[in-house]
């Protein structure tokens, strides 16, 4: 993943920043990045595993001329354990598994804003997956409720799941991050 900027001007268009005022760094199965000049700057990306490998560098983990489609980590099958301070940041964990016919396995990824410590809370909380499956079920039922006050419908289905669904949700949204 990407960390941004919080900004789509500055994470788009002034480099200087975001090739100059951030770093990542990686302890314990948590990959941080210090967004320099902003008060509380700080991102983590976390998992309820053991990471075989990270990288923090998005050129190490793409690789020269790489893209998103087919990263060079994933190809290599191996990632480079990057880390800096400035230029372009990713988060990269990897975990190596072999599943047998008919075995499952489930991860948990975390990414959230703060520093390492508040990453570490996290990890805690969430590394729990009954407490994850309890948190899914109640966000479930909490938009349920939301999308339950409003129903649009029209002859076109196309436009009702945008009406009734995503414009909610990003009207939501927009809201609880206006005073941040």
């Amino acid at each position: 993943m990407e960390f941004s900027f919080h900004h789509i001007m500055i994470d788009n268009q002034n480099f200087q920043m975001s090739l100059y005022c951030a770093g990542s760094s990686y302890e314990d199965g948590i990959i941080e990045e210090d967004l320099f000049y902003e008060e509380k700057g700080y991102q983590y990306l976390t998992a309820n595993f053991t990471p075989d490998g990270y990288d923090c560098v998005r050129e190490k983990f793409l690789g020269v001329y790489g893209t998103e489609d087919h990263p060079a980590g994933l190809e290599r099958g191996t990632l480079e354990g990057s880390t800096e301070l400035g230029g372009n940041h990713c988060g990269s964990l990897q975990k190596n598994f072999k599943l047998q016919s008919g075995e499952e396995a489930r991860f948990v990824i975390m990414l959230g804003e703060g520093n390492r410590e508040e990453g570490r809370r996290i990890l805690v909380k969430y590394s729990d997956l009954k407490r994850v499956d309890a948190v899914y079920t109640d966000l479930a039922a909490y938009w349920k409720q939301k999308y339950a006050a409003l129903q649009i419908q029209t002859p076109n289905e196309g436009m009702n799941t945008p009406i009734n669904t995503w414009t909610l949700y990003q009207s939501e949204i927009n809201v609880m991050f206006e005073g941040c």
